[in-house]
């Protein structure tokens, strides 16, 4: 039986082959999100950062705001909270500067769950804060319930 991270493994190789960066990029965003999710984190993480170099390259601004996140959320879990929030703040920034509402809330929502746990939590009630207030006024309620939760912490 073929694991996901089998298929995506095909995928970016098949992309590759048939000169499709823009499919092998994802593909391979998606082989280091199976190897985030399996709990192999220094796997996810170069993967991860490959696949953030390639939709740099490609200026898939989406793309990359998408695995600055994922890359922040492994070392968050690897318990490296500056360098995740490093990572929160670059994918901020790009999501900012390119009018990705969703994304700016999970970057922010991102940056709020690590203030918590750095105990920075005035600055993690001012990131949940403008969090929430961007999917409210989206009417995105979906998106309002992880604010929330940084609030309740």
């Amino acid at each position: 039986m073929t694991k996901p991270s089998e298929w995506s493994s095909v995928a970016n190789k098949k992309a590759q082959a048939h000169g499709d960066s823009q499919l092998a990029e994802i593909a391979l965003g998606n082989l280091a999100w199976g190897y985030y999710k399996m709990g192999d984190f220094e796997r996810s993480l170069a993967l991860g950062k490959e696949t953030e170099h390639r939709a740099r390259e490609l200026d898939a601004v989406y793309d990359q705001v998408l695995w600055l996140n994922n890359i922040g959320l492994v070392y968050y879990q690897m318990d490296q909270l500056s360098t995740a929030e490093e990572y929160y703040r670059q994918s901020l920034n790009l999501a900012q500067k390119n009018d990705t509402p969703q994304l700016v809330i999970d970057s922010l929502t991102n940056l709020a769950f690590t203030s918590v746990q750095n105990g920075r939590l005035i600055e993690a009630q001012q990131y949940s804060e403008q969090a929430f207030k961007l999917a409210h006024d989206r009417n995105d309620r979906t998106s309002e319930l992880y604010p929330l939760l940084v609030r309740a912490r």
